[in-house]
């Protein structure tokens, strides 16, 4: 394992030592970061590692390309740092809850308080400046701020690529294992959901920030709820909105059912919810590639009060007390094919 033991390696990868050594049993692998990285992902995915490990024996895949320098040269930045989120909070001055909006604002996924901060996240944090003098530098427009800036620009381009990268190459995997017959859709998939809120821009307008802040508080406490009641979790903050992951598409649709009914009676604005079900990326905590881009277009897709969700939901065990009604094949921005959607109601 190119010198590294087991634990510096899953350290430097982000992943447990258990999955390493799957890796290693499997042998195929000349385990490095960048591999383990992918190799996990694809696994995360739902893509079995058995079949990868055989086509890359029969030379129909291959993981070479990830030694070329362009990737290997990235993998300093995805490293875990000796620091914690609440280490660096208080060495800075940022609370932690700044912080947690900061890095998620900028690409990053929140992990847990006492979890070390990756070290492109470090870039970003001010490399280590209070935010008093952060603030003052910034009314002075001191020089010195520019090369700060620049570092902090560069890290989040680094943590995007990173996102980029994994994405495409789990997508590559996954068709090639498709081309020759070897990937059987698994039995049980997630799902995602996409939530917003419709007109939130002139409702923010009309009341002011202030106004606005405290009505994402009470969304964020309502559909933490009902989100956790049905196996779900929120993934990501999207400002008018938010992003869910779901064990299965049963509990995700009940979910977004609840979310539609409960959020008016709240004294908060209808909202309309995208879900699709399918192979999910989950990269760094993050959650990412073909169905959060399905979920998120088909939300977009929908009403207000309206719930819509993709042809693989249906496929999955349907809920108790809901029926689905056929909307047809649309075109949906950023997919080749038309999509067939369905919007769900109560029975």
């Amino acid at each position: 394992m190119n010198g590294l033991s087991a634990a510096a390696l899953a350290d430097l990868a982000g992943v447990t030592e258990a999955e390493v050594g799957r890796l290693v049993d499997f042998g195929f692998l000349e385990t490095d970061v960048q591999k383990v990285r992918l190799a996990t992902a694809c696994e995360r995915a739902g893509l079995p590692m058995d079949e990868i490990a055989a086509a890359i024996g029969a030379g129909r895949l291959s993981f070479a390309f990830l030694e070329a320098q362009q990737y290997q040269r990235y993998q300093r930045y995805a490293a875990r740092s000796s620091r914690t989120y609440r280490q660096v909070s208080q060495e800075t001055g940022v609370q932690l809850e700044l912080l947690r909006r900061t890095l998620e604002s900028a690409g990053f996924a929140w992990s847990a308080p006492d979890d070390p901060m990756r070290e492109d996240e470090l870039e970003v944090v001010e490399s280590g400046m209070g935010q008093q003098q952060a603030l003052e530098l910034s009314a002075e427009l001191d020089p010195e701020l520019a090369p700060l800036l620049d570092r902090a620009v560069l890290a989040v381009y680094h943590r995007q690529q990173e996102l980029a990268w994994i994405e495409d190459q789990v997508e590559h995997v996954e068709a090639a294992l498709g081309e020759v017959g070897a990937h059987a859709r698994p039995e049980r998939v997630p799902a995602m959901c996409f939530l917003d809120l419709a007109g939130y821009t002139r409702l923010t307008e009309e009341r002011g920030d202030q106004a606005a802040a405290a009505l994402v508080e009470s969304l964020a406490v309502l559909v933490r709820r009902l989100a956790g009641e049905h196996g779900g979790v929120p993934a990501k903050w999207l400002g008018d909105g938010v992003m869910f992951y779901f064990r299965e598409p049963a509990g995700a649709v009940l979910a977004a059912l609840q979310m539609v009914e409960e959020l008016p009676k709240a004294g908060l604005p209808p909202a309309h919810v995208g879900v699709a079900a399918g192979p999910v990326v989950v990269q760094g905590g993050d959650y990412f590639g073909r169905t959060v881009n399905l979920a998120a277009r088909i939300a977009s897709r929908a009403g207000a009060k309206q719930v819509l969700v993709s042809e693989s939901v249906l496929q999955a065990p349907a809920p108790d007390g809901v029926r689905f009604v056929e909307l047809g094949e649309v075109q949906l921005k950023g997919f080749a094919r038309p999509v067939r959607l369905l919007e769900v109601c109560r029975a």
